[in-house]
């Protein structure tokens, strides 16, 4: 994306106190930019389209179409992949969702506080303690549908004691702090499978987030991929 293009999005991500505002602003600016929401290749995929139009109708989400179906081919493409799926940072279950439709079989675990983000550092001025809250109640009963979610209520990575040992074939990680984002790819970059990724949203929108990744992969021969809008994604090598 050009500079200017950053510069608005980082601006839109200023605007922490409210999602919803957040969510209208980043499409009235896509359709005021030269971005396009909906690439042809997805849009003529009408039954994925129609997927992530309706969730992103049914729940509150910043995850743009687009990033919704970037989350979807990846988990799919990664199948064959041996290992569990997680996500941190289930806020109110979208991006959950759209993830268990892609992979319906593995086993599935959901981190999130579900009271809102822990106190930001000096990292991560946009943002407050306590944004983004959501009710665990309500997202276990938006997921009923689908089989082997584990959920786990508390900070991370406090909470992922019980999946210590577990080896992950897909991450995705939606925290938006500095802080969140070191302590997510720590724990999960050592677990995931050779050939397995890891998708952030924020990379390009929170300095905090691109801080963390930056740090992270500084001394490792890893790429960084930047994905449309404002999400990255990174592999782990195989042997």
């Amino acid at each position: 994306m050009h500079q200017p293009g950053k510069k608005v999005l980082r601006r839109i991500a200023s605007i922490g106190f409210m999602r919803p505002v957040r969510r209208f602003a980043i499409q009235a600016f896509e359709r005021a930019s030269n971005m396009q929401l909906i690439p042809a290749s997805f849009d003529d995929d009408r039954q994925l389209s129609d997927l992530i139009k309706r969730i992103s109708q049914e729940r509150d989400t910043l995850l743009s179409n687009v990033e919704g179906a970037q989350i979807y081919r990846t988990v799919r493409a990664l199948a064959k992949i041996p290992g569990h799926i997680a996500e941190v940072g289930v806020y109110r279950g979208a991006s959950s969702r759209i993830i268990r439709e892609a992979e319906p079989g593995k086993p599935f675990h959901l981190f999130d506080t579900f009271e809102g983000l822990p106190k930001p550092s000096g990292n991560d001025e946009a943002f407050y303690e306590g944004a983004y809250k959501s009710s665990l109640e309500d997202v276990k009963g938006y997921l009923k549908p689908y089989q082997n979610l584990h959920f786990y209520k508390g900070l991370f990575p406090e909470t992922a004691e019980p999946v210590r040992e577990v080896r992950f074939s897909f991450v995705h990680l939606d925290v938006d702090l500095y802080e969140s984002t070191l302590s997510g790819l720590d724990f999960f970059w050592p677990r995931l499978t050779p050939g397995g990724a890891l998708i952030s949203h924020d990379y390009s929108s929170s300095p905090g987030v691109s801080r963390a990744f930056d740090e992270f992969f500084s001394d490792r021969n890893v790429a960084v991929f930047p994905l449309a809008y404002t999400q990255c994604m990174v592999v782990k090598p195989g042997v």
